[in-house]
């Protein structure tokens, strides 16, 4: 799995085992506006229903499969460990995949324009957004994907004690690890600098005003960093 979420041989490694028995993949379509040009079909599916799935906040896991299987954990390990979801739950999920299609296609919106703004800003060094002008691997997204959300990273120019300033100069971003509410959200992800940058800040552009999140972004770089 590369950085910015996608990898080379990761479809065709589930399509593999899938082949040769019961495969669990993990999978989050809201990861993208859309699902994988090629998609593969495991016999079960299991992945976390985020914010984006439901709207505003994160529920419970969910699985798709056959049946069969269905009706073996069911009788089996449902029984022994539990963890089934109760019906608000429930019922708060499908309230939020009625409106899914037009809150990520425009979530895939404000982020192309904001991931052009990044890409643009002279204290920015790199952005990482699958399917901008600057990703790069083209070849694969349009490959697999045909659209995109609002989760992206980006380093600035700086110290990492810079970075951090930037996270703190934001206004309209709130500081938070989760995504795929109606809130903009950014948290600071540096690391070793040799498996992931050390000044990487993630963010999640939500459905305000883009051109408030984008003058949001420009002041607080421009506060931050020299």
């Amino acid at each position: 799995m590369s950085a910015d979420g996608l990898s080379e041989d990761g479809g065709k490694g589930v399509a593999e085992v899938s082949a040769g028995g019961m495969a669990s993949g993990a999978a989050s379509h809201a990861l993208s506006a859309d699902a994988p040009k090629e998609p593969v079909a495991p016999d079960a599916a299991s992945g976390a229903r985020s914010s984006c799935v439901s709207g505003s906040f994160p529920v419970r896991g969910a699985l798709a499969a056959r049946r069969d299987i269905i009706e073996q954990i069911q009788s089996r390990e449902r029984l022994m460990l539990g963890n089934n979801m109760d019906p608000h739950q429930a019922w708060l999920l499908i309230r939020g995949l009625r409106t899914l299609p037009v809150r990520l296609k425009q979530h895939g919106e404000n982020a192309r324009k904001v991931a052009q703004f990044l890409e643009g800003h002279a204290k920015v060094k790199k952005v990482y957004y699958p399917g901008s002008a600057t990703y790069d691997q083209p070849e694969l997204f349009k490959k697999y994907m045909t659209g995109m959300n609002g989760l992206m990273s980006f380093e600035p120019y700086g110290t990492v004690e810079q970075g951090h300033k930037v996270i703190n100069a934001l206004h309209r971003f709130q500081h938070g690890c989760s995504w795929g509410g109606f809130e903009s959200l950014c948290t600071f992800v540096g690391g070793d600098g040799v498996t992931r940058p050390k000044d990487l800040i993630r963010i999640h552009v939500g459905l305000e005003s883009v051109d408030s999140l984008i003058e949001d972004l420009d002041q607080a770089l421009n506060t931050a960093i020299d």
